[in-house]
């Protein structure tokens, strides 16, 4: 943006209001211009006049005209609107750009800013007015760090400024909510830029001129009351300069000087420790506090320092007007190393450095720097360090167990968090520094979040884990494990303290998470597949399926967000077989953010490692009771070799979590098993480690038997191996083995109750008094000695897993720390696709089950297609994978809901069906399935033929299902019609039965359907007809030959012969045999390129029709079984090569009686007319022709069939003569 004069005018148009503003106060009266003549107005007259000599205001530099500004903003005498002047007019200077980015004291002059606006000083009027000059410093603060110059502020600086930011945030009593929250909005623009720079730091570990910033979250204390005068803060300064090492922390009170003075500043406390190599580094230490009068007036204060490099010096006068206090923080607060932020100019060292400030920053008459001293003094713009620090400072808000941390700080520190992630997530974990407190504290803090019962900040939580997992969980395998653990416990917990709201969130953030692209995967292979983790997958599948079903009637959200993490899954499966299926012509997919890990373990071994996995429990359980019980078990199903290795079972018993520790300690203080304690003891690494702490780390892992000859057993091994890890420091070996054995007797002497009431505790002296001349006939180092002891006393050594509350937390948590380091912390990332078979196999059941009783339970229609797609999704992916078995339940599971299910005819049926909107959608998708993945159907298709006959016996079927073609009739077909089986009769039928019988058939036959219900059975009819049922026909020559093979099988099931003779009243459905029969002869007929496949089963199964109709006396089915092979012949014998086999079948006729041939003569001839008018020519052998010849000689002449077939073949259920 330019500007006229680069902004001179605006600069002198600041100057002139704020001078006005100054000179229209009391403070400004006339007299006083005589005592203040070297003052503030003195600086802007000054700046005045250098402004008056240029006409360009790039030729004065930027410190020049900002110092008469800035000191206004740090003069406690100053009244709020003044200051409000000044610190407008510094933001005005950022935002129009007016600071020259390409002077080379612009570090300095950013710095000079940030300094005094953090430190601002002013009279104090009335909260609200004291608000407004509060806003504008949180304004002037958000515009320098996001400014382009704000990439200069040093990591003090920064730090200042976001303190400055959080104790406004804080403080609730007596700043006004808008000003709080434009607080907590500039936090997050800043911590936004903060984090979103992150990728352009790099990490310094250099252990030279280090320097240590510390963020306190103990700073933002409670408010308390404070009166001082002029003169006990003169007092508590003087006072206050001897203590140099204590943190100084800031705390907000009012001071009455000519006024009340509202003051904000920052400390930095800097120690100087000493370096190997001699060289100074500066220890720079940054903490807050704040204090609050019940006044509305408000003064933050700090103690300087005064060898602080890089802050302005101020005056004597200033000097005594600073309100200092030293605090002591009873929290701990971490300290972390980070590359010096100001580089001292080695070569001129000096002994007084308040004498050095003062040469060397600009003071209180706006005299600016000279370009000596600039070139002492480099100020490093902020990095790492600082984002560090504010990042576990950040964390350390989010802390439970922290009493000083209330709601609101919590849920603030999980805000920025997630701004922080949003825009740092993939930055963060190629930081060290920032991955260890991510590892450790932040995990913690979200996994203990999760009890909260306040939603806001369970929401925010959530949403923290979230982000977090989704970039980082490479890091975080057990973190994560723990976080998933945690949610299932939540979902399907009872307790009054998780409301639904808490479940419908965690519900939520599942769902967030299962949608990450191969996170199912990842699920699998690092916890399902791993021997010692949960079967998160798994766990996770059936939880989500059983919430989906509901305890009552209705369908609720946390049930529809179930079966929506469980759909993800499928779909997401669905998708990677749609991309394999169509590799080739396939998008390429975008790179994904995490690196896919090479060296993913094989399929097989992951199904190795599953069928072992499984046997861990009740191994465990066996082990626990009996430990050598257990190991056998575990050696007779794989988990251990046969042949028992010890240092198999060595890392065994120390890997599993679930054994035992009391069980453990006693199977390898077996003696039996001295090879195993021997195996046990070499796990560890105990290299350069004290004994009481190899000690202590060793017996975490199991519990020390009672009795003195078990424990002696297992010291010895220890102290053998320990003596030998650390180059044998002591004498010998027994020498180790005594000091260990009387750290476990004062450990006891030390914290157990009963040897407390017996005996006094053992002191120091006579701890080291007992180890007398026992290393080797000397005496071991006294100073060891009191350490051991020291220790011991303060810190009992204790079974951390058999303990309770927070010592048993903390143990849990070191654990899972140290595992994470190990090498099964390694964290498997895979592509998509992989394992996707295994994936369908676990979900498959739950899935289906969810989906099928959501259906049924729910009443939206929007359900309804959401579940449906769920289907289609299954069908796809067990197609794909070809899962035949899966294909065909999911069938059966549609067809329950379609009313057509094991319903033959029903009164009102189709009019139900054209109500139900439910079944319509069942009835169109299950028929969509059959005709999309009819080729990996087997027994499914038995079901869907069922649907089929229900269909047909309620009149719903098109004319390619109930017209055939026919001989004899004149227009060439005939039409099925459904007519129920004869039952019966009853033996004690009368007068009164039968006109009862009479008049409920007289009614149903005299029912007429009423306008609505003809409405719903056009709807039925509407709805058949979109479901395209022909096409099952003319594409099932498409079908695999295995699917043909299997719907050719079903149809012949399904068109049985009958067994019993007709006028006994055999309860034998003619019809629904003659259905499925033609409905067999027409995919026979469109499959009659491939026809060997099924021909022998198609003829076998005619063949038995014609002769049971005949022998049962069916005629109806024996004209259609007769016509339906003279069909089948006449359309094959097209082809000259099935010709010969088309004729040996005809053969079968000939069997019939003459009675019976007669009766079916006219079928018979007709048909043969047919075949031989379009096939004759197909007909080469005099064997073939003497079939035709036979067969027109016994219809058409009345002739006997030949007798030596007839003979060949007595039985009627002769099959085999062809």
């Amino acid at each position: 943006m330019y500007l006229p004069g680069n902004g001179i005018f605006v600069v002198k148009g600041e100057m002139s209001v704020l001078m006005t503003a100054m000179k229209r106060g009391t403070r400004w009266s006339s007299h006083s211009y005589q005592e203040d003549d070297d003052g503030l107005v003195k600086g802007l007259q000054e700046l005045k006049e250098v402004l008056n000599a240029v006409d360009d205001l790039s030729l004065v530099e930027p410190n020049t005209f900002l110092t008469p500004f800035l000191n206004v903003i740090r003069s406690e005498e100053t009244t709020g609107p003044i200051t409000s002047l000044a610190l407008s007019a510094v933001n005005k200077f950022l935002n129009y750009g007016i600071i020259d980015p390409s002077y080379h004291s612009l570090p300095q002059t950013v710095h000079s800013i940030a300094d005094a606006v953090t430190h601002t000083r002013f009279v104090g009027t009335d909260q609200s007015s004291d608000g407004v000059v509060l806003m504008r410093i949180l304004q002037v603060l958000h515009t320098l760090t996001l400014a382009p110059e704000g990439a200069n502020i040093t990591n003090e600086s920064l730090c200042e400024i976001m303190l400055t930011c959080f104790r406004i945030c804080f403080e609730t009593r007596h700043f006004n909510e808008l000003l709080r929250r434009t607080a907590e909005n500039y936090l997050k623009d800043m911590v936004q830029l903060v984090f979103m720079r992150l990728p352009q730091f790099s990490e310094d570990l250099r252990a030279v001129a280090i320097k240590q910033l510390k963020m306190s979250s103990s700073a933002i204390d409670q408010t308390r009351t404070r009166r001082k005068s002029k003169n006990a803060k003169k007092k508590e300064k003087l006072e206050s300069e001897d203590t140099q090492s204590v943190s100084k922390p800031q705390s907000i009170k009012v001071s009455h000087t000519s006024g009340n003075i509202v003051d904000i500043q920052g400390t930095i406390a800097q120690s100087i420790p000493q370096t190997p190599d001699s060289e100074d580094a500066t220890s720079c230490i940054l903490s807050n506090s704040k204090e609050v009068t019940p006044q509305s007036n408000i003064d933050i204060t700090v103690t300087k320092d005064s060898s602080v490099v890089g802050e302005d010096c101020k005056d004597d006068a200033q000097q005594e007007s600073t309100n200092l206090e030293i605090k002591s923080s009873e929290t701990p607060v971490e300290e972390i190393v980070l590359p010096d932020t100001i580089v001292k100019n080695e070569e001129q060292p000096s002994e007084n450095p308040q004498s050095e400030i003062t040469q060397e920053y600009v003071n209180q008459r706006g005299i600016r720097f000279t370009p000596q001293m600039q070139e002492e003094v480099t100020l490093i713009p902020y990095g790492l360090a600082s984002v560090r620090e504010l990042f576990r400072f950040l964390i350390s808000l989010c802390n439970p167990l922290d009493k000083q941390n209330t709601e609101v700080e919590i849920h603030l520190g999980l805000t920025l968090l997630t701004v922080a992630f949003e825009v740092g997530a993939d930055s963060i974990g190629k930081y060290n520094t920032l991955l260890l407190l991510v590892k450790d504290d932040l995990c913690r803090n979200l996994l203990s979040l999760l009890n909260t019962e306040r939603l806001s900040i369970f929401a925010a939580d959530l949403q923290v884990s979230f982000l977090m997992f989704e970039s980082l969980r490479t890091h975080l395998k057990y973190q994560m494990e723990c976080y998933l653990n945690k949610l299932m416990s939540i979902i399907v917990s009872d307790s009054a303290k998780i409301t639904y709201e808490h479940k419908e969130m965690a519900l939520d953030s599942l769902l967030q998470l299962w949608r990450i692209p191969g996170f199912v995967s990842e699920l699998y292979i690092n916890y399902d597949c791993d021997m010692y983790c949960t079967n998160l997958y798994e766990e996770l599948t059936k939880l989500l399926a059983k919430n989906a079903f509901s305890a009552t009637t209705g369908v609720y959200h946390t049930h529809l967000l179930s079966l929506d993490a469980l759909l993800s899954v499928v779909q997401g499966i669905e998708k990677n077989c749609f991309n394999l299926k169509n590799d080739s012509i396939a998008t390429v997919e975008k790179p994904s953010r995490v690196k896919i890990t090479q060296a993913i373990p094989p399929r097989e071994e992951l199904a190795a490692r599953k069928a072992i996995k499984k046997w861990l429990p009740q191994g465990t359980e066996y082990f626990n009771q009996k430990p050598k019980k257990g190991i056998q078990f575990f050696q007779e199903h794989g988990v251990l070799k046969h042949e028992l290795d010890p240092n198999e079972v060595a890392h065994f018993l120390r890997e599993n979590p679930g054994l035992s520790k009391a069980m453990i300690g006693e199977y390898i203080s077996n003696r039996n098993n001295l090879h195993i304690l021997e195996a046990f003891v070499k796990t560890f690494d105990f290299t350069e480690v004290r004994i009481d702490e190899a000690l202590r780390a060793f017996l975490e892992t199991f519990r020390l038997p009672g009795e003195a000859p078990t424990i002696s057993l297992i010291l010895e091994h220890f102290a053998e191996y320990w003596h030998k890890s650390n180059g044998e420091p002591f004498a010998d070996v027994d020498s180790a083995f005594t000091l260990a054995y009387a750290i476990i007797m004062l450990n006891v002497d030390q914290h157990n109750e009963n040897a407390k009431k017996q005996t006094i505790p053992m002191t120091a002296a006579a701890f080291k008094k007992n180890l007398k001349g026992v290393n080797g006939g000397n005496d071991f180092d006294e100073d060891m000695l009191d350490e051991i002891y020291t220790t011991i006393k303060n810190d009992e050594i204790v079974m951390p897993a058999e303990q309770t509350g927070l010592i048993r937390d903390n143990y849990l948590w070191k654990l899972l720390l140290r595992k994470g380091q190990s090498k099964d912390g390694t964290y498997v990332h895979v592509g998509l696709g992989t394992c996707d078979r295994e994936l369908f196999q676990l979900i498959y059941g739950p899935f289906v089950a969810a989906l099928s009783f959501v259906y049924e339970k729910s009443d939206d229609q929007v359900v309804y297609k959401k579940v449906m797609r769920g289907f289609e999704s299954c069908a796809n992916i067990a197609a794909n994978l070809n899962m035949t078995k899966n294909l065909d339940m999911l069938v059966l599971s549609i067809c329950k809901f379609t009313l057509f299910y094991n319903q033959q005819r029903q009164n009102n049926l189709v009019v139900q069906f054209g109500a139900n909107v439910r079944a319509q959608m069942a009835l169109k998708t299950v028929l969509s399935l059959v005709h999309q993945h009819g080729s990996n159907i087997r027994e499914g298709w038995k079901n869907a033929l069922d649907l089929i006959l229900a269909l047909y016996a309620n009149g719903l079927l098109s004319k390619t299902y109930v017209e055939s073609e026919d001989f004899i009739e004149s227009s060439g077909k005939i039409t099925l019609v459904y007519e129920e089986a004869p039952t019966l009769p009853k033996q004690d039928s009368g007068l009164l039965s039968s006109l009862y019988s009479y008049m409920v058939s007289s009614e149903n036959l005299s029912k007429v359907p009423s306008p609505e219900e003809q409405q719903y059975i056009e709807i039925a009819k509407e709805c058949i007809k979109d479901c395209n049922l022909d096409q099952l026909i003319t594409d099932s020559k498409f079908l695999h030959e295995e699917s043909l093979a299997e719907f050719v099988k079903a149809l012949i099931d399904l068109s049985r012969g009958p067994d019993v003779q007709k006028n006994l009243g055999y309860n034998y459905n003619e019809n629904v045999t003659v259905f499925f029969l033609e409905l067999l002869i027409k995919i026979v007929i469109q499959n009659k390129d491939r026809v060997m496949t099924i021909w022998q089963g198609v003829r076998d199964h005619i063949y038995t029709l014609v002769m049971n109709a005949s022998f049962f006396d069916y005629q109806f089915l024996l004209e259609r079984s007769v016509i339906g092979l003279l069909r089948i012949a006449i359309r094959l014998m097209r082809n000259e090569e099935m010709s010969p086999i088309v004729l040996q079948s005809l053969r079968m006729l000939l069997l019939l009686k003459s009675s019976t041939l007669c009766r079916i003569s006219r079928q018979i001839s007709y048909g043969l007319y047919e075949l031989l008018k379009t096939s004759a020519q197909n007909i080469h052998t005099d064997t073939d022709w003497t079939i035709i010849f036979t067969l027109l000689e016994c219809v058409g002449a009345g002739a006997q069939p030949p007798k030596p077939i007839a003979e060949e073949i007595p039985q009627v259920d002769q099959g085999k003569f062809f």
